[in-house]
Protein backbone atom coordinates (compact mmCIF):
# COMPACT_ATOMS: atom_id res chain seq x y z
CA UNK A 1 0.00 0.00 0.00
CA UNK A 2 3.27 2.29 0.79
CA UNK A 3 4.24 2.07 -2.76
CA UNK A 4 1.19 3.34 -4.16
CA UNK A 5 1.38 5.92 -2.06
CA UNK A 6 4.28 7.03 -2.84
CA UNK A 7 3.81 6.27 -6.62
CA UNK A 8 1.19 8.78 -7.00
CA UNK A 9 2.73 11.45 -4.46
CA UNK A 10 2.71 14.71 -5.71
CA UNK A 11 4.29 17.80 -4.16
CA UNK A 12 2.60 19.89 -2.36
CA UNK A 13 -0.81 18.19 -2.66
CA UNK A 14 0.68 14.28 -1.52
CA UNK A 15 -1.44 11.49 -3.25
CA UNK A 16 -4.60 13.29 -3.48
CA UNK A 17 -6.69 11.82 -6.60
CA UNK A 18 -10.75 11.96 -7.43
CA UNK A 19 -12.40 9.16 -8.97
CA UNK A 20 -15.76 8.56 -10.36
CA UNK A 21 -17.46 4.65 -10.24
CA UNK A 22 -20.42 3.97 -12.21
CA UNK A 23 -22.33 0.83 -11.59
CA UNK A 24 -25.20 -0.91 -13.24
CA UNK A 25 -26.80 -3.26 -16.11
CA UNK A 26 -25.88 -2.72 -19.58
CA UNK A 27 -23.82 0.17 -19.59
CA UNK A 28 -22.13 1.23 -22.49
CA UNK A 29 -18.66 1.82 -20.38
CA UNK A 30 -16.44 2.93 -23.53
CA UNK A 31 -19.25 5.58 -24.23
CA UNK A 32 -19.40 7.04 -20.06
CA UNK A 33 -15.70 6.28 -20.44
CA UNK A 34 -15.18 8.44 -23.76
CA UNK A 35 -17.76 11.16 -22.63
CA UNK A 36 -15.99 11.47 -19.54
CA UNK A 37 -12.54 11.88 -21.07
CA UNK A 38 -14.01 14.84 -23.12
CA UNK A 39 -14.23 16.89 -20.38
CA UNK A 40 -10.55 16.53 -19.66
CA UNK A 41 -8.18 19.76 -20.34
CA UNK A 42 -6.08 19.16 -23.28
CA UNK A 43 -1.92 19.55 -22.39
CA UNK A 44 -2.79 23.22 -24.50
CA UNK A 45 -5.16 23.99 -22.36
CA UNK A 46 -3.74 22.82 -19.09
CA UNK A 47 -0.52 25.02 -19.85
CA UNK A 48 -2.71 28.06 -19.91
CA UNK A 49 -3.27 28.26 -16.38
CA UNK A 50 -6.59 28.66 -14.31
CA UNK A 51 -7.13 32.32 -14.50
CA UNK A 52 -7.60 31.60 -18.48
CA UNK A 53 -9.64 28.28 -18.40
CA UNK A 54 -13.20 30.30 -17.80
CA UNK A 55 -12.39 31.92 -21.51
CA UNK A 56 -12.82 28.42 -22.66
CA UNK A 57 -16.20 27.45 -24.54
CA UNK A 58 -18.75 25.63 -21.74
CA UNK A 59 -19.73 22.73 -23.46
CA UNK A 60 -22.84 22.27 -21.01
CA UNK A 61 -26.44 24.01 -21.67
CA UNK A 62 -27.55 26.47 -19.98
CA UNK A 63 -28.88 25.99 -16.20
CA UNK A 64 -30.88 27.55 -13.90
CA UNK A 65 -30.02 27.30 -9.68
CA UNK A 66 -32.39 26.21 -7.09
CA UNK A 67 -33.21 29.73 -6.26
CA UNK A 68 -33.55 31.15 -9.84
CA UNK A 69 -36.21 28.17 -10.35
CA UNK A 70 -38.00 29.90 -7.01
CA UNK A 71 -37.91 33.29 -8.10
CA UNK A 72 -39.58 32.36 -11.20
CA UNK A 73 -42.64 30.47 -8.90
CA UNK A 74 -43.06 33.28 -6.75
CA UNK A 75 -43.28 35.94 -9.01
Amino acid sequence: HLQMIRKRWQAPYGDRQQEIVLIGIGMDSAALVAAFDACLLTDDEETLGMDKWSALPDPFPLWQTASQEHEETVA
